[in-house]
């Protein structure tokens, strides 16, 4: 076979792909796994001890600066530094955005960028990459809200760093002197200290025993214990993120171990006669298994050392493009395991692909030799219990699929839909030739005599088809699996979301609001709806206890804002429409009482989460009065984001402006980033699938040689004849695209069911046009696969065809 190196090219190739996935999954692993080495050893520094808030224990607290004063006076101590950290809300073009205060870095930790590090409160340093996403520069002001009752607080940005070993940088960090991270802090005192001296056993024990620590209930370690410590947090689910990663690889390599075993299936049935001819010259039948699986060795170990090298040169472009970024990892060495895995599993998975094409070879008889070349055998003998146990499986699968998502277990989901998809591989030798029998008649109309000839072509050799679709298959299915799922997860969030928060946002005035803010409010480019909602503080009396309740009056105007129009269901003027955290009882009668009365009405309890409802006449009788927020509902296809600023601008000083708009979008946008990044991992599936389409085809032109030149002497043109061939590799798509779609849309909606619907209603949705869209592209891209082999059957003469061998 290595005469012709050419029949094995696209198993070399597939080879190449799948442990390229490999390779690349685990030193990317080695690579991450080494910067947090080096970030978790920077961040300690060579401190001798080190305390810490332990994250278990609700009552500790940081250190006061009298603690640190009092480590500080301990025998043997060389240096202390105190660092602390504290949450913020900063409004970031009409959204909330978090922003994390840190006490300044040490001057080796830090690279300045721009300005100047903070001296005095009231100043901030953040880091380039906050910088650079909230358009922040040196000299701008900006108002972060702390998680404590001082209110809103007035900084300037005096500074640009770079801190590439702090764990939090990149991740909206602003550094400042301690006073003012204490004054944002909702547990003022240092998170962190880190002690120098000599003796680290005898430090940490030393100031253990000081008071103020043993107060605040701190965690002391020595400085390598704390290495190991956070060694340990900051790669806690990288093991799991790996695996993930590398189950994908699994998927590639599925798709290649079909390719494999459909390319050695094939060049031995091409090789028949040569097999015979060694038989009759002395060549045992262990010596022709051998030569066969030593070529299979030869293909596996070139292809997987050639993975291993390519997945090296990703790994390392890898780490040149992370420079600067939130993620940049250091340059590192390479575990063992990392480059010896990938390369014995390609060798493994390709020997064990040849093993049953080798079995085959050794079964020619030396006769063959004097036969005409008949095409391969269409029947094997596993066939009756192949059917059978796809069937089996096939049946099993789909009722475990079905329990998971009728009883909201993942686990019997994902175990029923694996088996199923199994059982369908194996039932392909039958479902393949069945649809390319469904196809003739719509390819011959199309395609004419070419078109007709293609279909057939692809009925001929089940087994062959069916290993050349089914690759096509798993692939499709998982995207079509993804696509469904995140449209359906993404639909029945956004609904949860309209349930919580029925508006996109809502204005709240400090007084009543005027007339002209209003119509600027409504007019702003992006708000398709608004509306006057009274809203008032009341107090509630039922079942002998008295609550305070916010209470909005809604009219049949304000329902033209609601993404959820459930939020008014069963509102009447007798009755309030409250949320189950709001404490009342479904049918309970209570006593409303505001500052002009009181109103005895029946609670309707709702499952929305919204403030209690009432109608505006009764708000009316009982707080007359009642300031009126602004409701408002988004068009369709605005950027809430850019709508909330417009409006907060039109509502100037009289009203604050927030809502739910932007969360919706960041749903959004994490579904939309977590499927391109799924399908840009099984995208290497697919093109797997689509380079054994164009293996298949190209194989298929050279055992056909005799017969594409017969057809060629009967009247079939140079363009007739790629033409055959390209419509046999869209019938084989088009099977493989279409039983991909159905079985991904069915396992879709069952896994969205079976993750979601014990925790929420179920909303489903089909995805048709990027399903229609994925079709297009893989049945274009089979075409393509035809276009080289079309164009070497092409080229042959019908004379030179038809000449013996």
């Amino acid at each position: 076979m290595l005469r012709e190196p050419r029949r094995l090219v696209a198993a070399f190739v597939t080879v190449v792909l799948g442990i390229t996935f490999v390779a690349l999954s685990m030193l990317l692993g080695d690579g991450l796994r080494a910067t947090m080495r080096d970030r978790a050893a920077a961040s300690v520094g060579t401190a001798a001890t080190v305390l810490t808030v332990p994250s278990s224990d609700n009552k500790a607290t940081g250190l006061p600066p009298a603690g640190l004063d009092a480590i500080r006076r301990l025998p043997g101590v060389t240096g202390v530094r105190g660092a602390a950290r504290a949450t913020t809300v900063q409004q970031v073009e009409g959204r909330e955005e978090t922003l994390v205060f840190s006490t300044l870095p040490q001057p080796e930790e830090y690279r300045l960028e721009a300005g100047a590090l903070p001296a005095r409160t009231g100043e901030i340093a953040v880091d380039a990459t906050t910088a650079r996403v909230r358009q922040l520069t040196v000299g701008q002001d900006i108002v972060v809200t702390p998680f404590t009752d001082a209110g809103p607080t007035a900084l300037r940005v005096v500074g640009i760093v770079a801190v590439p070993n702090d764990p939090l940088a990149g991740s909206s960090t602003a550094y400042a002197v301690p006073d003012q991270v204490f004054a944002v802090s909702t547990t003022p005192g240092y998170d962190e200290v880190f002690v120098d001296g000599a003796d680290p056993a005898a430090l940490r024990d030393a100031v253990a025993a000081v008071p103020a620590v043993r107060d605040a209930r701190l965690t002391v370690r020595t400085g390598q214990a704390e290495i190991d410590q956070r060694i340990q947090d900051y790669t806690h689910g990288l093991a799991e993120l790996q695996g993930l990663i590398l189950g994908f690889a699994v998927i590639a390599l599925v798709a290649a171990a079909l390719v494999i075993t459909n390319t050695f299936t094939i060049v031995v049935a091409q090789r028949t006669r040569a097999l015979a001819l060694l038989r009759c010259v002395g060549a045992t039948r262990r010596q022709v298994f051998r030569d066969v699986l030593g070529e299979a060795l030869l293909v596996g170990g070139l292809g997987s050392l050639g993975g291993v090298l390519l997945g090296g040169v990703l790994a390392a472009l890898a780490v040149r493009l992370s420079r600067g970024t939130t993620m940049e990892l250091v340059a590192f060495t390479p575990s063992w395991w990392s480059l010896v895995v990938p390369l014995v599993a390609g060798i493994v998975l390709t020997v064990a692909c040849a093993l049953a094409p080798a079995r085959a070879a050794t079964r020619v008889s030396p006769m063959a030799a004097l036969r005409p070349l008949e095409p391969a055998a269409l029947r094997s003998r596993g066939g009756l219990l192949r059917a059978i146990l796809g069937a089996v499986a096939t049946a099993g699968g789909a009722a475990l699929l079905v329990y998971g998502a009728v009883g909201h277990a993942l686990v019997p989901g994902l175990a029923g839909g694996a088996l199923s998809l199994v059982g369908v591989v194996m039932l392909g030798r039958w479902l393949v030739p069945a649809c390319a029998a469904g196809l003739s008649r719509l390819t011959g109309r199309l395609g004419g005599l070419t078109g007709e000839l293609a279909a057939e072509n692809a009925r001929r050799n089940p087994l062959r088809a069916a290993a050349t679709a089914s690759a096509l298959v798993i692939g499709t299915t998982l995207v079509a699996l993804m696509l469904v799922g995140a449209a359906s997860g993404n639909r029945t969030a956004t609904a949860e979301l309209d349930r919580a928060f029925p508006v996109d946002a809502i204005a709240q005035p400090a007084a009543t609001m005027s007339t002209a803010t209003y119509d600027r409010m409504a007019h702003t480019t992006g708000v398709a709806a608004a509306a006057r909602v009274p809203t008032a503080e009341l107090k509630a009396a039922s079942g002998g206890r008295d609550r305070t309740i916010t209470a909005v009056a809604l009219s049949p105007d304000a329902e033209r804002v609601l993404r959820d129009d459930r939020v008014a269901a069963g509102l009447r003027d007798d009755t309030i429409v409250a949320s189950p955290e709001s404490g009342l009882v479904d049918g309970q009668r209570v006593t409303l009482r505001g500052p002009a009365g009181e109103v005895t009405v029946t609670a309707v309890v709702a499952g929305d989460r919204l403030n209690s409802v009432v109608t505006p006449a009764t708000l009316h009788r009982i707080a007359p009065d009642a300031t009126a927020a602004v409701w408002l509902r988004f068009a369709p296809g605005s950027d809430p984001a850019q709508v909330v600023e417009d409006v907060s601008r039109a509502a100037g000083t009289e009203a604050q402006v927030a809502g739910a708009a932007a969360q919706r979008e960041q749903v959004t946008g994490m579904v939309d980033t977590m499927l391109a990044v799924v399908i840009g991992l099984l995208a290497v599936a697919v093109v797997i699938a689509v380079i054994g389409i164009g293996n298949t085809l190209s194989l298929s032109v050279l055992e056909r040689t005799r017969e594409s030149g017969l057809l060629r002497a009967l009247g079939l043109t140079r363009g007739q004849l790629r033409g055959m061939l390209g419509w046999e590799a869209v019938v084989l798509a088009v099977i493989g695209t279409l039983l991909g779609i159905g079985l991904g849309i069915g396992y879709g909606v069952a896994g969205a069911y079976a993750l979601l619907g014990g925790i929420s209603t179920v909303l489903i949705v089909i995805p048709w046009g990027r399903l229609l869209a994925v079709a297009a592209v893989a049945v274009a891209a089979g075409w393509l696969a035809s276009v080289v082999p079309g164009s070497a059957a092409a080229r042959v003469s019908p004379a030179q065809a038809l000449a013996e061998e």
